[in-house]
């Protein structure tokens, strides 16, 4: 496990909540018990995004203490880790709001 293990499972986790809430939107009219499926299924990986990103958080604040100047591809990939989960979040979260 590395740096990069939770950069592409936060990744992978956000982009599940986006998809099954845009489907649990998309099937709605149809099918009132599938959508709230979906809904579910997004909450659940915007719950799993969450945990993943404590636990990235954890991992940076450990591993920076191992250096005496963070090497530039850790800041980088922090701040976009940061910045995606930031951003995914915030949109996911926006459209569950409109489901509701």
């Amino acid at each position: 496990m590395d740096i990069e293990y939770f950069k592409k499972q936060i990744e992978e986790e956000l982009d599940g909540a986006d998809q099954y809430i845009r489907y649990a939107i998309e099937i709605k009219p149809m099918n009132i018990q599938w959508s709230k499926m979906f809904f579910d299924m997004s909450s659940a990986e915007l719950e799993h995004a969450s945990n993943l990103f404590k636990m990235f958080e954890e991992y940076i604040s450990t591993l920076s203490r191992s250096y005496q100047e963070m090497p530039e591809y850790l800041e980088e990939t922090r701040r976009k880790v940061i910045k995606h989960y930031t951003e995914c979040t915030a949109k996911v979260k926006y459209i569950q709001s409109m489901y509701k």
